[in-house]
Protein backbone atom coordinates (compact mmCIF):
# COMPACT_ATOMS: atom_id res chain seq x y z
CA UNK A 1 0.00 0.00 0.00
CA UNK A 2 1.29 3.44 -0.92
CA UNK A 3 1.20 6.41 1.46
CA UNK A 4 -1.48 8.06 -0.68
CA UNK A 5 -3.65 4.93 -0.52
CA UNK A 6 -3.32 4.75 3.26
CA UNK A 7 -4.08 8.45 3.51
CA UNK A 8 -7.21 8.04 1.38
CA UNK A 9 -8.31 4.93 3.32
CA UNK A 10 -7.88 6.86 6.58
CA UNK A 11 -9.91 9.76 5.21
CA UNK A 12 -12.75 7.46 4.14
CA UNK A 13 -12.69 5.42 7.35
CA UNK A 14 -12.67 8.54 9.50
CA UNK A 15 -15.61 9.96 7.57
CA UNK A 16 -17.57 6.72 7.94
CA UNK A 17 -16.84 6.41 11.67
CA UNK A 18 -16.96 10.15 12.46
CA UNK A 19 -13.35 10.13 13.65
CA UNK A 20 -13.02 13.11 11.29
CA UNK A 21 -14.94 15.13 13.91
CA UNK A 22 -11.97 15.05 16.29
CA UNK A 23 -10.40 18.46 16.74
CA UNK A 24 -6.76 19.17 16.00
CA UNK A 25 -5.91 19.34 19.74
CA UNK A 26 -7.61 15.97 20.27
CA UNK A 27 -5.62 14.46 17.41
CA UNK A 28 -2.42 15.93 18.82
CA UNK A 29 -3.22 14.43 22.23
CA UNK A 30 -3.77 11.01 20.65
CA UNK A 31 -0.52 11.36 18.69
CA UNK A 32 1.36 12.32 21.84
CA UNK A 33 -0.07 9.29 23.63
CA UNK A 34 1.07 7.03 20.80
CA UNK A 35 4.56 8.55 20.79
CA UNK A 36 4.73 7.77 24.50
CA UNK A 37 3.84 4.18 23.68
CA UNK A 38 6.63 4.11 21.06
CA UNK A 39 9.05 5.27 23.77
CA UNK A 40 7.74 2.62 26.15
CA UNK A 41 8.20 -0.07 23.50
CA UNK A 42 11.79 1.06 22.91
CA UNK A 43 12.51 1.00 26.63
CA UNK A 44 11.17 -2.54 26.82
CA UNK A 45 13.27 -3.65 23.84
CA UNK A 46 16.39 -2.48 25.65
CA UNK A 47 15.24 -4.13 28.88
CA UNK A 48 14.75 -7.50 27.17
CA UNK A 49 18.12 -8.18 25.61
CA UNK A 50 17.36 -11.51 23.97
CA UNK A 51 14.95 -14.20 23.03
CA UNK A 52 11.22 -14.39 22.59
CA UNK A 53 10.46 -11.52 24.99
CA UNK A 54 12.62 -9.13 22.94
CA UNK A 55 10.96 -10.23 19.70
CA UNK A 56 7.54 -9.68 21.27
CA UNK A 57 8.59 -6.13 22.16
CA UNK A 58 9.87 -5.52 18.62
CA UNK A 59 6.49 -6.60 17.25
CA UNK A 60 4.79 -4.25 19.68
CA UNK A 61 7.07 -1.41 18.51
CA UNK A 62 5.86 -1.95 14.95
CA UNK A 63 2.25 -1.64 16.09
CA UNK A 64 2.94 1.50 18.12
CA UNK A 65 4.80 3.14 15.22
CA UNK A 66 1.83 2.48 12.96
CA UNK A 67 -0.58 3.90 15.54
CA UNK A 68 1.53 7.09 15.70
CA UNK A 69 1.71 7.24 11.91
CA UNK A 70 -2.06 6.84 11.71
CA UNK A 71 -2.59 9.96 13.83
CA UNK A 72 -0.02 11.87 11.77
CA UNK A 73 -2.03 10.93 8.68
CA UNK A 74 -5.23 12.12 10.36
CA UNK A 75 -3.61 15.50 11.08
CA UNK A 76 -2.33 15.69 7.50
CA UNK A 77 -5.83 14.97 6.24
CA UNK A 78 -7.32 17.68 8.44
CA UNK A 79 -5.03 20.21 6.73
CA UNK A 80 -5.15 18.66 3.22
CA UNK A 81 -1.44 17.78 3.25
CA UNK A 82 -0.53 15.36 0.46
CA UNK A 83 1.89 13.06 2.30
CA UNK A 84 2.82 11.16 -0.84
CA UNK A 85 3.96 14.37 -2.55
CA UNK A 86 5.69 15.61 0.61
CA UNK A 87 7.56 12.30 0.96
CA UNK A 88 8.78 12.58 -2.64
CA UNK A 89 9.90 16.18 -2.03
CA UNK A 90 11.69 15.11 1.15
CA UNK A 91 13.62 12.41 -0.72
CA UNK A 92 14.68 14.96 -3.33
CA UNK A 93 15.89 17.37 -0.65
CA UNK A 94 17.72 14.57 1.17
CA UNK A 95 19.68 13.79 -1.99
CA UNK A 96 21.41 17.17 -1.55
CA UNK A 97 22.34 16.83 2.10
CA UNK A 98 25.94 15.83 1.48
CA UNK A 99 28.84 15.96 3.92
CA UNK A 100 27.32 18.52 6.31
CA UNK A 101 24.73 16.04 7.56
CA UNK A 102 27.34 13.29 7.82
CA UNK A 103 29.52 15.56 9.95
CA UNK A 104 26.57 16.33 12.24
CA UNK A 105 25.87 12.62 12.61
CA UNK A 106 29.48 11.85 13.50
CA UNK A 107 29.58 14.74 15.97
CA UNK A 108 26.33 13.57 17.55
CA UNK A 109 27.57 10.00 17.88
CA UNK A 110 30.82 11.19 19.47
CA UNK A 111 28.84 13.28 21.97
CA UNK A 112 26.62 10.29 22.74
CA UNK A 113 29.68 8.07 23.20
CA UNK A 114 31.18 10.59 25.64
CA UNK A 115 27.91 10.82 27.59
CA UNK A 116 27.55 7.04 27.76
CA UNK A 117 31.19 6.63 28.82
CA UNK A 118 30.69 9.15 31.60
CA UNK A 119 27.58 7.33 32.83
CA UNK A 120 29.37 3.97 32.59
CA UNK A 121 32.29 5.26 34.64
CA UNK A 122 30.01 6.77 37.28
CA UNK A 123 28.20 3.45 37.61
CA UNK A 124 31.46 1.53 37.46
CA UNK A 125 30.00 -0.79 34.84
CA UNK A 126 32.18 -3.55 33.47
CA UNK A 127 31.42 -5.13 30.15
CA UNK A 128 32.59 -8.52 28.98
CA UNK A 129 35.94 -8.20 27.29
CA UNK A 130 36.93 -4.95 29.02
Amino acid sequence: MQISEFQQWTKETDSNTQWDLLTTPQLLCHLTEEIGEVAQALNRIYAYTEGEAREKQRANLALELLDAFWFLVKIANKFDVNLDLEAKNFVERAANWGDEHHSKLVRGLRNLDTELSTAKNKLDLRYDGE
